[in-house]
């Protein structure tokens, strides 16, 4: 035996403990070997076959397809083939085999191994039959429907096709969300399809739809998780709402002047912040300059003035930089997807580098999880965070903040926790209102906008978020996010 090759008895006590059936027959069926496996398989010990016939368990009607794989082997190439072979019980049992042809002592043999597939044909043949029930009932509802599975549509029944305005409802198939929702509702969509496939039961969504024709039609959407082709989906139950009933025309207008509203405000904040910039750097650069030029023949109060009057400049354009971060949450925001919250955690450290090396501040975080949400915007919350507790962080201790998360049905509860000066139980419910400071601007730096940021990001992505917290003892926000479907 070469050096390289495993003992005799290794390659025995391996077959012994697989579960396929193994063996070595001659190219006329006569069994040369076959693996203890038989019995597990079939019922038969490896005795009863040994020297004789293989046909002697194979099921009448397959001996002809099994007789062609032997000659076709023999002749010197490798196949794979399923048959029905008899157990001990007289019942015939699916079995998969793969075969190849062995050369020894100038004989031909024929390697085999199978493997019992009868379970695994009666499950797809339910499934097969499960899926034809399921599209016939599909095509008898009065409702368009539509399966939803990675963001595209796999299943259409009739009266969506009409309801899209598709010549047949399998033009359906393959399109994405993308191009089947409104640009204003998709992100809302996107974020409930994956809830729902996580097993949220979520109220019914009124949205748009686009047709095929570019023209837009209102709907009622419910949702619901469901298995197509042995995966997770998530069907969907349309009901079209405009010019169906009395009083949809109202609640259109309603909606599209909410909408109308929310961007002259959006447009508003940006023509706000975009055109007070201007005038601050050059109220601040000439303030400078002044001191630079004229710092000989001014008096210390004079430069005292001028100090004063530069850190109010620069903390206005502060105040301006986040009150348009927060004013595009809703509107900028990227679909949320699933995510890496430890290269979210990871990122926000990198950001931070300078603040967080200056103040010696201290991260730990446990192995954090995939989650839904939008990357960007979610490391702009732990920056927010994190630089919450070297804000407010004991005088006589080194800060430091730990990350936690914590699966709770279809969401993780994730914490950041600190060491800080911590948080009255009165002052809890206002931490996250806009401008609420609750230190005086003497005490600790910031513009009071940047939890109410952390809570609208958090909101954006569907979930919740909650502060605990004791004076003198740190805080911890805590927050909700949802997980990525199984």
């Amino acid at each position: 035996m070469d050096s390289q090759s495993p003992p005799r008895e290794l390659l025995q006590a391996v077959l012994d403990v697989s579960q396929d059936l193994n063996g070595v027959a001659l190219p006329d069926g006569t069994v040369v070997y076959v693996s203890p496996a038989m019995t597990t398989i079939i019922g038969w010990e490896p005795a009863d076959a040994i020297g004789g016939s293989v046909f002697r368990f194979i099921v009448q009607e397959d001996h002809a397809a099994v007789q062609s794989a032997l000659m076709t082997v023999a002749a010197g190439t490798p196949i794979q083939f399923r048959c029905r072979v008899r157990d001990k019980r007289d019942q015939a049992r699916l079995v998969e085999v793969r075969a190849r042809p062995l050369e020894l002592d100038g004989r031909v043999h024929v390697v085999f191994s199978g493997r019992d597939a009868t379970d695994t044909d009666h499950a797809e043949r339910a499934r097969a039959e499960s899926e034809v029930r399921f599209r016939r009932l599909m095509d008898a509802a009065p409702d368009p429907m539509v399966v939803v599975q990675d963001g595209r549509v796999v299943f259409a029944n009739t009266t969506a096709g009409q309801m899209f305005g598709a010549p047949n409802r399998d033009q359906l198939l393959g399109r994405t969300l993308a191009e089947l929702v409104h640009p204003d509702d998709l992100d809302d969509t996107l974020g409930r399809m994956l809830r729902i496939a996580g097993g949220e039961t979520l109220e019914p969504q009124i949205r748009r739809t686009l047709r095929a024709d570019g023209s837009v039609l209102w709907v009622e959407s419910r949702g619901t998780a469901v298995s197509f082709k042995g995966r997770s989906a998530v069907l969907c139950i349309l009901r079209e709402v405009v010019d169906r009933a009395e009083g949809s025309q109202p609640f259109e207008q309603a909606v599209s002047q909410l909408r109308a509203a929310n961007a002259e405000l959006t447009q508003f904040a940006d023509t706000l912040t975009r055109d007070l910039h201007e005038p601050l750097r050059s109220i601040g650069g000439y303030l400078q300059l002044l001191r630079r030029r004229h710092a000989n023949e001014l008096g210390d109060e004079s430069l005292d003035y001028i100090d004063t009057a530069v850190t109010g400049v620069r903390r206005i354009e502060s105040l301006i930089a986040d009150l348009k971060e927060f004013s595009r949450i809703h509107t900028h925001g990227r679909p949320l997807r699933p995510v890496s919250l430890e290269t979210v955690v990871i990122a926000a450290q990198r950001r931070m580098s300078d603040q967080i090396e200056a103040s010696g501040l201290r991260c730990r975080h446990d192995v954090l999880p995939l989650v839904i949400g939008d990357e960007s915007q979610l490391v702009k919350a732990f920056c927010h965070l994190f630089s919450n507790a070297i804000k407010y962080s004991q005088p006589d201790e080194s800060p430091s903040v730990t990350v936690t998360a914590e699966r709770a049905d279809n969401e993780w509860r994730i914490g950041v926790t600190d060491n800080g000066i911590g948080i009255d139980q009165h002052h809890q419910d206002r931490v996250f209102e806009v401008f609420r400071r609750l230190q005086p601007h003497g005490q600790a730096e910031g513009t009071g906008i940047g939890l109410a940021t952390v809570k609208r990001i958090i909101e954006r992505h569907h979930g919740k978020i909650w502060v605990n917290s004791a004076p003198g003892q740190g805080t911890s926000f805590r927050f909700t996010l949802a997980a990525v479907p199984d």
